[in-house]
């Protein structure tokens, strides 16, 4: 005699390894962070050349030497766009994705800072 076919169940589908709301929250949790790495470039970025600048003109001012425009350029850090106002005076901006940051630097007619300051922070 023969033994009777039993008719085979289906094998169950093997779970997806992660599941569709895990690989959505994942790709927030991504993008968040880079966000975040973006802003927090840009305002580190906009923090360290506006002390270096500020500190260089203010020891400037106390030798009676100044700070000179060709003296500001190294001191930049980051990336930052610049633009020159028709008085001469540049405005240097860090942009993050949801906020810039700006420094003004005004000079006199021999190219010496006159003047530094934080564009929409001034009270």
């Amino acid at each position: 005699m023969s033994s009777p076919i039993q008719p085979s169940r289906p094998k169950p589908l093997p779970k997806p390894v992660l599941p569709p709301s895990r690989i959505v929250f994942l790709v927030f949790v991504v993008a968040a962070v880079a966000v975040i790495a973006m802003e927090l470039r840009a305002r580190f970025s906009w923090d360290a050349t506006y002390k270096a600048v500020d500190k260089a003109f203010v020891q400037g001012e106390e030798s009676n030497k100044g700070l000179h425009r060709d003296e500001v350029k190294p001191l930049l850090r980051g990336s930052f766009s610049r633009q020159t106002e028709k008085s001469g005076a540049e405005v240097y901006t860090w942009r993050g994705v949801l906020q810039s940051y700006q420094m003004r630097v005004e000079y006199d007619s021999a190219g010496y800072v006159t003047r530094l300051s934080q564009p929409g922070r001034e009270g």
